[in-house]
């Protein structure tokens, strides 16, 4: 099946949702967008989200909410390099992070999830966060997820509809080729 994770960035999302499932996509949220949406996030898990543990990152993961890391798979410390542009800390120095440098640290810890559980696409508008200069390549090229925002998505949806209905008359349209 299809899958499709939605950033915090993008909640609520009802009609993306909808043209999700209603285009054979799977739907997911992470353990840190709950601890960003706090009590909220029921209402997600109850429309037929499916939720992706972070990977444990300690004083911010839940430890009932989060599983281990492969180090093998584990991008984590990859994705912070690219997303960060190396102004990080390194690990051993992130106590106290600034609000900024926290922010990027969930953002790996989302998109971490995301590719080691291999989804299709990753929704966000955070174009300082994932798609600022060449970093939309690069963590594409490392994890095999595509980063998309919600126009993209949708755009996607209907070309994906537009070839749909080509197949189905048997014609072929130009208008209908993906870019």
């Amino acid at each position: 099946m299809k899958s499709v994770s939605i950033g915090t960035d993008c909640l609520p999302a009802d009609e993306l949702i909808e043209h999700a499932k209603l285009s054979g996509y799977d739907v997911a949220i992470t353990s840190v967008t709950e601890r960003e949406l706090g009590s909220n996030i029921e209402k997600f898990l109850k429309a037929g989200f499916n939720q992706i543990l972070e990977t444990i990152f300690l004083n911010e993961s839940k430890l009932d909410n989060c599983v281990l890391a492969d180090d093998e798979e584990n991008y984590f410390e990859k994705i912070l390099q690219i997303i960060s542009n190396g102004s990080l800390p390194k690990p051993r120095f992130r106590e106290p992070l600034s609000k900024g440098h926290l922010h990027q640290l969930r953002n790996a810890l989302i998109l971490e999830a995301y590719s080691r559980e291999k989804w299709d696409i990753f929704v966000t508008n955070d174009k300082k966060g994932f798609i600022k200069d060449e970093w939309l390549e690069k963590l594409q090229d490392l994890l095999g997820t595509r980063i998309l925002t919600k126009k993209e998505f949708f755009a996607r949806i209907a070309i994906l509809k537009c070839r749909e209905s080509v197949k189905f008359v048997g014609m072929r349209y130009p208008h209908c080729l993906a870019p």
